[in-house]
């Protein structure tokens, strides 16, 4: 794995590693930032946070409401969102409801 994301005491969630395409959705301040060496609070998802995922490129984080929030390359659209508008975001987006169950407990 070139990333890794985890959920703190808090309900916090705390990224670092490969950053390449925003995939620890740390937001713009760090979209030029290929590298972050030490574990980094993702702004503006403290509690309600039942589970988190690395994937190759990308990130995800389910929602104690079952909302899914996705961070990083869509170039193949991983982030649920049509590739040919949106190549990657460093900052996590909701997934549109239409693309899954609504009933997402854990990734």
């Amino acid at each position: 794995a070139q990333h890794s994301l985890v959920i703190g005491i808090s309900g916090q969630v705390v990224a670092w590693g490969c950053n390449r395409h925003g995939r620890l959705g740390l937001g713009q301040a760090y979209d030029a930032v290929d590298i972050v060496s030490l574990p980094t609070s993702v702004a503006d998802m403290a509690g309600g946070v039942r589970s988190v995922s690395g994937g190759g490129r990308h990130s995800a984080v389910v929602l104690r409401k079952g909302v899914v929030l996705l961070a990083g390359d869509n170039r193949q659209g991983q982030l649920g969102h049509d590739p040919d508008i949106l190549q990657w975001s460093g900052s996590f987006l909701e997934i549109a409801e239409q693309t899954f169950t609504r009933q997402v407990r854990a990734i």
